[in-house]
């Protein structure tokens, strides 16, 4: 199994993420949306890679990673055509299911091949799958940058705006397939199995239970970076993206970095308190007057984040069994990916009837909860296989 086939088809898979992070919250208001709107469609795309998530993992376990992954690529390209074409909100929303649940199918799939491809034995296996993830967003971006100066010229943003996703419905689409079909993506159970025994709910309920708090905060601040965008700079669709190639940036660099970390010092309780970063962060946001001092502070908020996937996803790896490694990562996405949907919709309704402190103060509450069921369960002093704990 080539773990560079998996860093290539996450980054064919992540073109239209960055863009559509921005782009969904003003689409969403450009077609008559309100700030509740918007956290309901970031709700919907998260509600389902939580169920595709949790449908993934059962059947990858049964040695089906590659239907998985087809099935994956295809959903996310209908996804990605709807939101083309498109009209109403109501179209968004279907469009957004299909986008979530092939991303669902995706996001699961590689992680589990990445497992298997010596992951479990190197952390740097996780932190190379998100820079490659950051990569095809960063091509993704600049493709669409590129699309939006198009629309802008024509005074028709939202054409552009659809022009790019048609774009990347068929840089995920083409690549993958290709990908996919080259890729050996079966294992030998007999030779890779891991401790007998289930899945011990047990041993990683304290990272469930902070991937959760994260979830729910990160739910309830990011998608109403827009309404707040709008609100305070009235800035074009090219000017706010310019504004996340930073944080973009960010995850690129430090993606890579951060496995050698973990190898390096191993999984320690400090670095579960890295979310508390994303909490100053949140904090400081509403009284931010200055797009370069936001993009700054977005940059700041990447590499907490970064580092704290690679250390739940290396976790995962050694304190589950190799044979339910599917349902291991699917119940990791189904606990970040439901708490997230309602801190959507939580947010949105906040936003709205509270104002912008109102909503990222309680986001910031969520990220200052979540290192403290992480820190507490998880003993620094009992050495797991692959990553000095």
């Amino acid at each position: 199994m080539s773990v560079r086939r998996a860093y290539l088809i996450n980054a064919f898979a992540n073109v239209y993420f960055a863009m559509m992070l921005f782009i969904l919250g003003i689409y969403v208001i450009a077609l008559g949306g309100s700030s509740v709107a918007v956290g309901i469609a970031y709700a919907v795309y998260n509600l389902m890679i939580f169920i595709s998530g949790l449908l993934a993992g059962p059947i990858i376990d049964r040695n089906m990673l590659k239907a998985i992954m087809y099935i994956g690529v295809a959903t996310m390209f209908s996804g990605l055509v709807g939101m083309a074409i498109v009209t109403s909100i109501s179209g968004v929303y279907v469009s957004i299911i299909l986008i979530g649940f092939g991303a669902g199918f995706i996001a699961t799939g590689l992680l589990v091949f990445a497992s298997h491809a010596g992951g479990q034995a190197d952390a740097n296996v996780y932190g190379k799958l998100i820079s490659y993830s950051a990569i095809g967003s960063a091509i993704g971006g600049g493709i669409g940058y590129l699309i939006l100066i198009f629309g802008e010229l024509l005074s028709r943003e939202l054409l552009g705006v659809r022009m790019i996703f048609l774009a990347y419905a068929f840089l995920s689409m083409i690549p993958n397939v290709y990908l996919i079909w080259r890729t050996d993506m079966a294992y030998s159970k007999r030779e890779e199995k891991g401790p007998a025994g289930r899945l011990n709910l047990k041993a990683i309920g304290g990272a469930l239970m902070a991937t959760s708090f994260q979830a729910l905060a990160q739910g309830i601040t990011y998608p109403m970076i827009f309404p707040f965008l709008t609100e305070r700079f009235h800035a074009s669709f090219l000017i706010v993206a310019l504004a996340y190639a930073p944080s973009g940036a960010a995850w690129l660099l430090f993606s890579r970095r951060a496995g050698s970390l973990l190898n390096r010092y191993g999984i320690h309780r400090r670095f579960a308190l890295a979310t508390i970063v994303s909490a100053v962060i949140v904090m400081i946001i509403p009284f931010s007057n200055s797009l370069i001092l936001l993009s700054a502070l977005w940059a700041i908020e990447g590499l907490g984040l970064v580092l704290w996937n690679v250390v739940i996803n290396a976790l995962i790896s050694t304190i589950t069994p190799k044979d339910v490694w599917g349902k291991s990562y699917g119940l990791e996405n189904a606990t970040y990916y439901l708490p997230y949907a309602l801190g959507a919709v939580v947010g949105g309704v906040v936003f709205l009837y509270y104002g912008v402190v109102a909503a990222f103060y309680l986001g910031a509450l969520f990220f200052f909860l979540a290192p403290i069921p992480f820190v507490l369960s998880y003993n620094r002093r009992k050495k797991a296989p692959a990553v000095n704990a």
